[in-house]
């Protein structure tokens, strides 16, 4: 098993962990809103049942407490639907980061390992190419004379632009 594929089993494990809990949390969540609602309606029962033990729908509106019943149900499922929804997306943020670490962390290993020894240093390359001349490559005299001018000219430049206070851009005009 390579290096990549050993970073997403473990990306994997710690994704699924999370999701568990996430999961858990949820349920929780939904439980603990369930338990309130059944209080409620066991309230809303003994408040008012006859005496037969029925709750009957002329009692209820009578009272008004069907709708008073209905919103806070409403009120918890809301509730419930925001909590499930921030816990959901705190997990993909959680799973995004998770994810994006991992394996640019996985991709960067693998790729030193690949590149090892495939791209020379900066002190290899100065002295291959210090060790390494080109062999008949000579310029004439006409060549030398021409480049000597041509650096005496671009150093006169320099110095009387210097001496004149320009800037670069006027020292690069008389150049």
């Amino acid at each position: 098993m390579d290096q990549l594929e050993r970073a997403a089993l473990e990306i994997q494990k710690k994704l699924n962990k999370k999701e568990r809990a996430a999961y858990k949390k949820i349920l929780r969540q939904y439980k603990q809103i369930t338990d309130e609602i059944m209080k409620e309606l066991a309230a809303l029962y003994e408040k008012t049942g006859n005496e037969e033990g029925k709750l009957t729908y002329a009692e209820l509106s009578r009272f008004y407490e069907l709708q008073r019943f209905e919103r806070r149900v409403m009120a918890q499922v809301a509730l419930l639907g925001k909590s499930n929804l921030d816990e959901i997306k705190k997990l993909l943020e959680e799973s995004y980061d998770l994810s994006y670490s991992f394996m640019s962390y996985a991709i960067e290993k693998d790729a030193q390992i690949l590149l090892s020894g495939a791209v020379p240093s900066i002190a290899n390359l100065l002295i291959t190419s210090s060790n390494n001349p080109i062999y008949g490559l000579r310029m004439t005299d006409a060549q030398k004379s021409d480049q000597a001018l041509t650096v005496r000219g671009i150093n006169e430049a320099i110095n009387d632009g210097i001496k004149a206070g320009d800037t670069y851009g006027g020292i690069a005009k008389r150049i």
